[in-house]
């Protein structure tokens, strides 16, 4: 199972970000004993060179790149920058990038093509507005995402990509009080199974890791196993307190033990 923990624009003192970090470790230290699960810890980029020093208990992900590997691009992080600092994994058309700065599926196409070609494992991420839920619009907009965001990319490729559905109506929500319902998230998980069935073969469907995103937290992580909807979770607030974010793997490794 995956987690990926998406700091965001947090904490705001590297000082906080060390400590967060060092308690997350000295927690997964004794969870992780015969545990299967991949931790990616993806924090602000200008902290990247001081904490993100991966091992075997943690991966670290930029939580963006820009489309080219170089150019005049103020503010941006090229995945060359990236590489450098030892960044495995990036996040690729987050919601937010789409709500504030408009990226739409054929730049999340653009940063895939590029993750690949440089040996990043991109998570891309996928979902409907609120709007567009309302709308009956969902299962138009997660095919649209899919078609556009992988267009050109083969099956090969499809073997290093990590799909996130984040509704983006769930993400941010306090206490996970917004979060998708299980049964909807199962619906989507199928959904978008079948689209990488259409647009590549069954193997690669089946194969294709799948998180769930959006207000995931230790009281609610379980509902989404129990119908096996996803292969783990891409994690915003509750990674940001390293009791939570930990009790989230643990929770989710027993219960897919029992299961």
């Amino acid at each position: 199972m995956y987690f990926v923990a998406n700091w965001k624009m947090n904490p705001p003192t590297l000082a906080e970000a060390e400590r967060l970090l060092k308690q997350v470790k000295a927690q997964l230290r004794i969870v992780r004993d015969g545990a299967e699960a991949n931790i990616v810890i993806c924090p602000p980029s200008i902290f990247f060179s001081k904490i993100a020093k991966s091992n075997n208990l943690i991966k670290f992900g930029v939580q963006n790149i820009n489309w080219e590997e170089r150019g005049s691009f103020t503010g941006e992080t090229s995945i060359l920058m990236a590489k450098d600092f030892g960044a495995e994994y990036c996040l690729v058309g987050h919601s937010e990038r789409k709500i504030y700065f408009g990226e739409n599926s054929l730049l999340a196409n653009k940063k895939i093509k590029l993750c690949l070609e440089k040996g990043l494992t991109p998570i891309y991420c996928i979902g409907e507005t609120l709007e567009e839920k309302q709308r009956g619009q969902t299962r138009k907009i997660i095919q649209e995402q899919l078609k556009v965001g992988l267009k050109d990319i083969g099956w090969m490729g499809m073997k290093h990509i990590i799909i996130a559905y984040e509704p983006i109506w769930a993400i941010g929500t306090q206490n996970g009080a917004g979060a998708a319902n299980p049964d909807n998230v199962l619906e989507i998980s199928i959904l978008i199974r079948k689209i990488l069935f259409d647009i590549y073969d069954q193997k690669t469907a089946r194969k294709t890791i799948v998180l769930y995103g959006g207000s995931v937290t230790p009281k609610n992580v379980i509902s989404y196993l129990q119908n096996n909807s996803s292969n783990g979770f891409l994690i915003g607030s509750a990674s940001l307190n390293a009791s939570d974010f930990v009790s989230i793997i643990k929770k989710s490794t027993i219960q897919k033990n029992v299961s």
